[in-house]
């Protein structure tokens, strides 16, 4: 139904403290929403408000969604859902934390062993910081062309690293090259 990376947390809440707006005459007070949680500890994460019709509104961090909002840390947020019909209903949604996968958790190591020293700190190489978990799932391409295939040229500059390793970063890559891979 979803791809192996998404790790979907469905929640229905029922609603009953729908305030009357005054442009509404009537406010139906039985709302359920389902929503879909998820972070991959990049940063991405998205509040998504099935069967939703109208706007959401984040005071915290002063955001407008119409039944989707993304590019959230994994936390607590407070919510306005302001529907089609004029109610106005606050609410706490959370966005729960994604374990990493365990091929990810295996290529991180790796990658500390043989790129930290030249990819991180306050000026990594190339601008890339390879100790940066959302940094490697964005280079995972460069990873592999460099570290597995020494194209275009080979990383570390010392030469090829041991096959175990390269196999390590190619089946991670080759699973998706996701957080939760």
């Amino acid at each position: 139904m979803y791809g192996r990376s998404t790790l979907l947390f469905f929640v229905f809440f029922v609603l009953i403290s729908c305030q009357k707006n005054k442009h509404s005459p009537i406010c139906d007070r039985s709302f359920t929403w389902g929503g879909s949680f998820v972070d991959s500890g990049c940063a991405n994460g998205k509040i998504i408000l099935k069967n939703f019709k109208g706007k959401i509104y984040m005071p915290s961090i002063n955001r407008w969604g119409d039944s989707i909002i993304q590019g959230l840390h994994f936390g607590q947020y407070p919510v306005v859902l302001y529907s089609d019909g004029g109610c106005t209903t606050d609410t706490l949604i959370t966005i729960v934390h994604q374990m990493p996968g365990p091929r990810f958790l295996t290529v991180m190591p790796v990658l500390k062993r043989y790129c930290s020293n030249c990819h991180s700190g306050n000026n990594p190489h190339a601008g890339i910081d390879l100790t940066d978990s959302c940094s490697v799932i964005v280079s995972k391409e460069r990873i592999f062309q460099r570290a597995v295939l020494g194209v275009p040229s080979t990383m570390p500059s010392t030469g090829l690293i041991p096959l175990s390793d390269r196999q390590v970063i190619e089946q991670w890559v080759a699973a998706g090259g996701r957080w939760t891979d």
